[in-house]
Order: C-alpha cells, then structure tokens, then sequence
C-alpha cells in the first residue's frame, strides 16, 4: 500500500527485505488502525536489531513470535 512506499522511502536502509502485510485493528475505544507487519526474519535476533534500528530513526514497533 501507499503507506508501505512511504516507509521505503523514509527508511530506506531498513526496508527491503520481506514483504509486508497489514491488518486493520480496532483498539478498546473503537479508533481503527493499521498494523504493519514486516519479516520474515530468519532468527529472532535480526527482527529485535531491526526493531531497535527502526526505533533509533523515531518509529514504534515490537517484535512477536510467530
């Protein structure tokens, strides 16, 4: 989608390397969003660098198991 692009071109060097899937998500109080999931990553490790890298340049994620 648009917003994947954006992010490619924002963060160039941490995107690139799996697909993308997002799911719409309705929090408690009924506001609509949309997760971003990025990977696969082959061991855990590299999505936690990945995460902390993605942090470092202002973002919020969180890794989860699979």
């Amino acid at each position: 989608g648009a917003g994947w692009d954006d992010l490619r071109i924002e963060f160039p060097r941490l995107y690139g390397r799996g697909g993308e899937i997002v799911r719409p998500h309705r929090t408690g109080s009924g506001a609509l969003l949309h997760r971003l999931r990025v990977g696969a990553f082959s061991k855990r490790r590299y999505a936690v660098e990945w995460c902390q890298a993605y942090q470092e340049e202002g973002g919020e994620c969180f890794v989860t198991r699979r």
